[in-house]
């Protein structure tokens, strides 16, 4: 594991063992840290990593597993020890590895695990899309991601509340006039505005229209309770925007840099691979 901040981080280093639908199989694992030194470098830290903590575990798996392929992720989860709040303490790097067993046999193999056809070291954001697959954030459809593909509303508010480690909640509820309780997506949008993620728009949810850039900032500010004041100024971007605060916090954390011409685009759309890079960067904020 590695720190990508700037000053020492502490958290728990975490083992586990997952099956074809992302649920917890087997624990190898878990440790905390009390301090982890900061990397030495700045730029591109996820790259450039010079400080890292290397640790051996044994791996125990149980006698009735079913032979298949599984996935065994190792993540760092940031923050204190003490600190039990969802909202204070989730993961921010992990990497992952397959693990395969054969019917009738006792021993697995360990291979590296593939990541989306469609991604290559070459697209833009490889290496957050990378730690975001890792995570468990971004899930693909048919092996693919479809990085310039634009991201609607429900599909970021389900990688918010991924990356956050926050499951949508059955008890969660929403007056959207667009949306029945019994229709896909109703649960994770209605946690989506518990925990302030989204919000109605003229009293309708549109789960399924495109996520703009000024959403985007609104949701990753309050889902990650994010803090920041700039003196920046966005020529498209009024004081009095229903988002403007969002929108500086982000480029005060360095999450965002707006566009060369100084304008944000706040009704501009997101594309898939924007998305991952903004999450990943603000998981990468959040671990300084």
């Amino acid at each position: 594991m590695k720190n990508n901040g700037n000053v020492p981080a502490r958290g728990t280093l975490k083992v586990e063992i997952l099956d074809t639908n992302g649920q917890v199989v087997g624990q190898g694992h878990e440790r905390y840290i009390p301090g982890l030194a900061a990397d030495a470098t700045t730029d591109n830290a996820d790259r450039k990593d010079v400080s890292t903590h290397t640790e051996k575990y044994q791996i125990f798996m149980p006698g009735n597993l079913a032979a298949g392929i599984y996935t065994i992720r190792t993540s760092f989860i940031e923050g204190r020890d003490d600190r039990k709040n969802v909202d204070e303490k989730f993961a921010t790097i992990a990497e992952i590895k397959t693990l395969t067993r054969s019917k009738g046999s006792n021993k697995a193999t360990i291979a590296a695990a593939p990541l989306f056809q469609d991604v290559t070291t070459s697209t833009s954001g490889y290496y957050d899309i990378k730690n975001l697959h890792a995570l468990g954030v971004i899930k693909g459809n048919n092996g693919k991601f479809n990085p310039q593909g634009t991201l609607t509303r429900i599909q970021a508010t389900e990688m918010v509340l991924r990356a956050l480690g926050i499951t949508a909640s059955s008890s969660a509820s929403m007056n959207a006039s667009d949306l029945k309780p019994s229709d896909y997506g109703y649960a994770v949008l209605a946690t989506g505005i518990r925990y302030g993620i989204i919000s109605l728009e003229n009293g309708k949810i549109n789960a399924h229209q495109p996520m703009t850039r000024a959403d985007m900032a609104h949701a990753l500010v309050n889902g990650f309770q994010l803090q920041g004041i700039s003196s920046n100024t966005f020529s498209d971007v009024p004081t009095n925007h229903a988002y403007n605060k969002d929108i500086q916090a982000l480029f005060a954390l360095g999450i965002t840099t707006g566009y060369a011409d100084k304008t944000f685009k706040p009704s501009g759309t997101v594309t898939r691979q924007n998305f991952a890079q903004f999450v990943n960067r603000t998981l990468y904020a959040n671990s300084k």
